[in-house]
């Protein structure tokens, strides 16, 4: 084999595609993983052209009109190809290798990669970064130590803290023993939730910066690796602040009246009748005293 095919068939080993034209030709050389990442036999340079998709062929022309000029000695471009599969993402580099006495290139070398699945990772990455970004939810990323990597807009929005003064603290939520018996009752029953399901949902009141209450409806949930070893905690918070008071507003206008405050008609039934169960289940007299 002589040298060149021999890099010919390295390079194709390497997955990398290989083609070669020069200055006024436009039937050129092209490597056997070039036709296969085309899905093409051709070596014309304007068939291959005419593959690529109509939104990144201008910038390509352009990059190559200023390689023949001599602007440039080498580009790079990822771009859509047209093959039997349909639409495939290469990377594309062109280098000159000869110019002329005027600098005009008289030979060009490309290389083509399949970027599929890494321009496809990106576009995942783009996609879950917007989503991150734009979310109505409140998002906080914490490490196995509890110290916090990441929180979103919403997040500090919510409770009018900063992404500054978050990052590396230990969010109060997950502190898991608080100076108030009954919030240190519920953590303890979400670490035990955590850490036999790896998941706790469940109403939690808050305070924000400026030290007005909220409740907040909390999802906490474990990202384990292979091991199940745990590497994160995700914390997702929506405000429910306004349904919480207009829930307990329509409670109270349901068992109070409005007027004296006292329970009315129908909240002193249901306490008349929890009261006679529990006297029934106790064994113990009930004495309701009515008062004209």
């Amino acid at each position: 084999l002589s040298i060149e095919r021999r890099w010919l068939l390295a390079l194709g080993g390497a997955g990398l595609g290989v083609a070669e034209w020069r200055a006024g030709r436009d039937e050129g050389r092209v490597s056997p993983q070039w036709k296969a990442l085309c899905s093409s036999e051709s070596s014309s340079l304007s068939a291959w052209l005419a593959r690529v998709h109509d939104d990144d062929r201008p910038a390509l022309l352009r990059a190559l009109e200023q390689l023949r000029g001599g602007a440039q000695s080498r580009t790079q471009r990822e771009l859509r190809v047209k093959t039997d599969a349909g639409w495939r993402w290469l990377d594309a580099q062109w280098l000159v290798v000869e110019r002329d006495h005027h600098g005009h290139a008289t030979r060009l070398i490309a290389t083509l990669s399949d970027s599929s699945e890494r321009h496809d990772a990106q576009e995942r990455q783009r996609l879950s970064s917007s989503l991150f970004q734009h979310l109505h939810e409140g998002l906080l990323i914490a490490d196995a130590e509890l110290r916090v990597l990441d929180v979103n807009p919403a997040y500090t929005q919510i409770l009018g803290l900063t992404r500054q003064e978050l990052l590396g603290s230990v969010p109060s939520m997950l502190r898991p023993s608080p100076a108030d018996p009954l919030v240190r009752q519920q953590r303890l029953l979400m670490w035990s939730s955590l850490r036999s399901t790896g998941r706790w949902r469940g109403e939690v009141m808050e305070r924000r910066r400026n030290g007005d209450a909220c409740a907040l409806q909390v999802t906490i949930s474990t990202v384990n690796d292979a091991e199940g070893k745990v590497l994160y905690h995700v914390l997702v918070i929506s405000d429910i602040t306004e349904a919480r008071q207009q829930r307990d507003r329509l409670e109270r206008q349901a068992h109070f009246d409005e007027l004296t405050r006292l329970p009315n008609r129908a909240r002193l039934m249901e306490m008349l009748s929890e009261a006679m169960s529990a006297s029934d289940a106790d064994g113990y007299l009930l004495t309701v005293c009515y008062l004209d």
